[in-house]
């Protein structure tokens, strides 16, 4: 066990900030740019910006989709993960989509990869 002091903790992937008088700041820029960087890493081509955090159809199910292999879909079930935690703590505007996606992390398709690459675009 660590002794921490100060005003400024890392605790979870969260900052707690107590530098202001009665007050307490969390944040989790540390947390989100983690799920960023890991969704570079498995798809580098997925750059790019959005101003939703869910696309329009985000319910559309495609039956003939075309499934991840098994890498691909572990990694789309860690930054789902990952993302969820984030969305619990600090970022509910994200809420719809990432509850989404996790219904879908048994078995992911290709349509589910895009899904989830507008939610790290607009993180």
């Amino acid at each position: 066990m660590a002794v921490s002091r100060g005003k400024v903790h890392t605790y979870l992937g969260m900052t707690l900030d107590f530098t202001l008088p009665g007050k307490v700041q969390i944040t989790m820029f540390a947390h989100i740019e983690e799920v960023i960087i890991a969704f570079d890493e498995a798809d580098p081509k997925g750059g790019g910006t959005k101003t939703t955090a869910a696309p329009v159809n985000l319910f559309r199910i495609d039956q003939d989709c075309k499934k991840l292999d098994l890498k691909k879909s572990k990694v789309f079930h860690t930054i789902v993960a990952k993302t969820l935690y984030c969305t619990k703590r600090a970022r509910p505007d994200t809420c719809t989509s990432v509850a989404y996606l996790t219904t879908r992390v048994r078995e992911p398709d290709i349509d589910d990869w895009a899904k989830l690459a507008h939610v790290i675009k607009y993180l």
